[in-house]
């Protein structure tokens, strides 16, 4: 059995008891498909992201980048930049998200606007560097 500790911005939390493996737990938060783990939400506040500790995950809404405040990112744009980040290509990530994969090229490109990013990898690159989102580096071989 795995805990999960969810903390929420106003500073409260909850625990949740899962009998997946925690590192199958943190790859799907990080991955986009916080709604497995939370519960389904039409409209969600904010993205998700989750550390794996051990035996336990935590789950905590990402911190925006205190110099890029004006980037003004919406959940589902963290949803489709985490999914890209663990290497879905753009009809995966509609698959998962359960959007079209044409709503996923237009958050995609308002992205690239907001970012003045002329490619998706251009894109990925940046929302790393800023720490808005993080490649899933426990898939690297040892």
């Amino acid at each position: 059995m795995t805990q999960i500790f969810v903390f929420s911005e106003n500073d409260t939390f909850q625990v949740l008891t899962f009998s997946q493996r925690p590192e199958e737990i943190a790859r799907s938060v990080n991955e986009g498909d916080w709604q497995s783990v939370l519960g389904f939400d039409p409209d969600p506040a904010h993205p998700w992201e989750a550390k794996r500790i051990g035996k336990m995950v935590i789950v905590y809404p990402p911190v925006p980048p205190e110099d890029y405040p004006q980037l003004d990112l919406s959940p589902k744009d963290y949803q489709i930049l985490q999914a890209y980040c663990f290497g879905m290509n753009t009809d995966e990530v509609a698959y998962s998200l359960h959007i079209s994969a044409r709503t996923v090229r237009n958050h995609t490109n308002v992205m690239r606007l907001k970012m003045n990013a002329n490619t998706l990898y251009e894109l990925l690159a940046k929302a790393t560097a800023l720490g808005i989102v993080a490649p899933d580096l426990d898939s690297i071989p040892d």
